[in-house]
C-alpha cells in the first residue's frame, strides 16, 4: 500500500513539474515576443492602414492608430435584417418589410472603415484584408449566428470588371473567414454586366440588378440543400444581396444569410 501511494505521489509530482515547465516556457515566449515587437517598432514603426500615420510604439492594436479606431462606428445588428437595432423588438426596416434573409454588418460606411474598404477594393492593398476578415469573423461568431451553415459564396463582379480589377474584395474576405468558420467554398456566382450601382438609389438599383445574377450548373449542384453564407463588402439598399439570394434559392440552396463589412445609408 505504501509503495502504491509512493508511486502515485511520484506521478503527481512529475505531472506538476511538467505543467510548471509548460507555463514557464509559454511565459518566456510571450515576454520574448513582446520585447521583439517593441524593438521592431523602434526600428520600423507600424503605419496605420487607414490614414498612413504612425502608430504609437507599444500599442496593442498594430493595424490602426488611436484616432482611426475612434472613427469606427460599430452597428448593433438587428437579429433579422442586420440594420440598426433600437430598443424595440424589430428595427424600422423590419417593420416596413419582411426581409428575405438575415444579415449582419460590422459598421457604418464612414471614417476608417470607408478608407480601408476603398484602399482594399480599388488600390489592391491586401494588407487591410486580414483586419476586415477578423471583424467579419467576430460579427459572425457573436451569439453563434453562423452555427448550422454549410458553405460560403461571395457576391460577384461581372467578368469585365473582374478582368480589370481582379478578384472581388468579397471573395478575398470569404477565403479568409470561410475556413475559420468551418465553411467550404461552393464556387462563384455569375453576374451580367450592368451600369454601376453607385450612382443609383432605391427602385433604380433594384431594377438595374434584377436578373443580373445567375448560378452555374456546377455551383448549383454544390449549393443544393445547403445553408449558405453570402459575403459582401458594402450593403446599401440590399438590392444586390437580394438578387444573389434569389438566384441561390432558385438553384436549390436552403437558408441564406449575408455578412457584410459596412452599411452605407
Amino acid at each position: 500500500m505504501v509503495e502504491v501511494l509512493t508511486r502515485m505521489a511520484s506521478g503527481i509530482s512529475a505531472v506538476a513539474g511538467r505543467f510548471h515547465g509548460w507555463i514557464r516556457v509559454a511565459w518566456q515566449r510571450r515576454v520574448v515576443q513582446r520585447w521583439g515587437l517593441a524593438i521592431l517598432d523602434l526600428i520600423h514603426p507600424p503605419i496605420c492602414l487607414a490614414c498612413r500615420g504612425p502608430i504609437r510604439v507599444g500599442s496593442d492594436v498594430r493595424e490602426l492608430c488611436v484616432a482611426c479606431q475612434q472613427r469606427i462606428h460599430r452597428l448593433p445588428s438587428c437579429r433579422r435584417c442586420g440594420h440598426l437595432e433600437l430598443d424595440e423588438d424589430r428595427c424600422p426596416l423590419c417593420r416596413t418589410r419582411d426581409p428575405e434573409f438575415a444579415t449582419r454588418t460590422v459598421a457604418l460606411h464612414d471614417g476608417a472603415v470607408r478608407d480601408l474598404l476603398i484602399d482594399a477594393k480599388w488600390s489592391s492593398n491586401e494588407a487591410a484584408i486580414p483586419l476586415l476578415a477578423h471583424w467579419l469573423f467576430e460579427v459572425a461568431n457573436d451569439g453563434e449566428w453562423c452555427v448550422g451553415l454549410d458553405a460560403w459564396v461571395a457576391v460577384p463582379r461581372d467578368r469585365w470588371r473582374q478582368w480589370i480589377h481582379g478578384t472581388p474584395l468579397a471573395e478575398q474576405l470569404g477565403r479568409e473567414i470561410g475556413p475559420r468558420l468551418g465553411l467550404r467554398a461552393v464556387g462563384r456566382l455569375s453576374r451580367r454586366r450592368r451600369p454601376p450601382q453607385v450612382r443609383l438609389t432605391g427602385q433604380a438599383r433594384r431594377e438595374n440588378v434584377h436578373g443580373a445574377v445567375s448560378v452555374s450548373r456546377w455551383t448549383a449542384r454544390r449549393v443544393r440543400g445547403k445553408r449558405v453564407l453570402l459575403v459582401d463588402d458594402v450593403i446599401t439598399t440590399g438590392s444586390t444581396l437580394t438578387e444573389c439570394v434569389r438566384a441561390l434559392h432558385a438553384a436549390g440552396a436552403g437558408e441564406v444569410r449575408a455578412l457584410t463589412i459596412a452599411y452605407r445609408p
